[in-house]
C-alpha cells in the first residue's frame, strides 16, 4: 500500500523554500566556520595556504520544548502552594483531599518526539539536555562514517568536510556528557535505545501491514 507522501509527494522540499528551511534548521543546531590559517605559523604563502574549517556548536533550544519545561514548572509551583496552603489549612477547599504528589499526563505524537522530550526535561533544559540530543544525532553519523571507513573507500582526512566534522565531534560531545568515568553509563544507554528503537520499528511494520490488509 501507498503511503500519504508517496501518492503526494512534496516537491517544495526540492525548491529553494525547502533548501532553506533545512539550511536554517541545521544552523539552529551547528555552523560550519571558515577560519584564515596563520600563514607564520603554517609557513605558507598567501596563495598557498588554505582556509580551515571548523564546526561550532550552536545548540539553540526547541521552542515548544522550552514552552512545555515552563508550562510544567509553573503547573509544579501551582501545585506545590495548594498542598502546602492545604497543610497550613489556608486552603479554602478544607475539605478537599490534596494530594502531596501528582503526575501529569503528556501526550506525544511518536517515540522520537516522546525521547527529545524526556531528554530535555531530565536534564533540565538548557546546554546539557541539546547537547544530549546533538549527541543522539552524531550517533547517527558515526554508524553511517563507520563502514565507509572499514571498507577502505574513505580514511577520515578524505571524509567530506562536513561529515568528518561531525565525526570528530561525536567524541568531545560524548566526553563532555559523560566524561571517561561515565563510559559505561553511556554504553548501557546506548544498547537501551537501540533495543527500544528496534521494538518500536516492529510494532510500526505490524501496523502497517494490518493497515494494508
Amino acid at each position: 500500500a501507498m503511503s500519504a507522501q508517496s501518492r503526494n509527494p512534496s516537491y517544495w522540499m526540492l525548491q529553494d523554500a525547502g533548501e532553506n528551511l533545512f539550511k536554517l534548521a541545521k544552523e539552529r543546531v551547528f555552523r560550519l566556520i571558515t577560519v584564515a590559517p596563520d600563514k607564520r605559523q603554517a609557513g605558507q604563502s598567501e596563495e598557498g595556504s588554505r582556509p580551515d574549517v571548523k564546526l561550532k556548536q550552536v545548540l539553540e533550544d526547541k521552542p515548544k520544548e522550552m514552552l512545555l519545561h515552563q508550562v510544567l514548572t509553573e503547573v509544579e509551583n501551582r501545585w506545590s502552594a495548594r498542598v502546602r496552603n492545604a497543610q497550613e489549612g489556608k486552603d479554602d477547599g478544607s475539605s478537599f483531599h490534596v494530594a502531596s504528589s501528582a503526575n501529569v499526563l503528556l501526550m506525544v505524537k511518536d517515540e522520537r518526539t516522546l525521547r527529545s522530550i524526556k531528554t530535555y526535561l531530565s536534564s533540565g533544559g538548557g546546554k546539557r539536555a541539546m547537547s544530549q540530543n546533538f549527541l543522539n544525532y552524531l550517533e547517527q553519523v558515526v554508524d553511517k562514517v563507520k563502514p565507509m571507513l572499514r571498507t577502505g573507500g574513505h580514511n577520515q582526512a578524505t571524509l567530506p568536510t562536513e561529515q568528518r566534522l561531525l565525526y570528530e565531534e561525536h567524541s568531545r560531545v560524548k566526553n563532555y556528557l559523560y566524561g571517561a568515568d561515565g563510559m559505561n553509563q553511556y554504553t548501557q544507554l546506548r544498547e537501551l535505545d537501540r533495543k527500544k528503537l528496534s521494538d518500536w520499528k516492529k510494532k510500526r511494520r505490524k501496523v502497517i501491514e494490518k493497515d494494508s490488509w
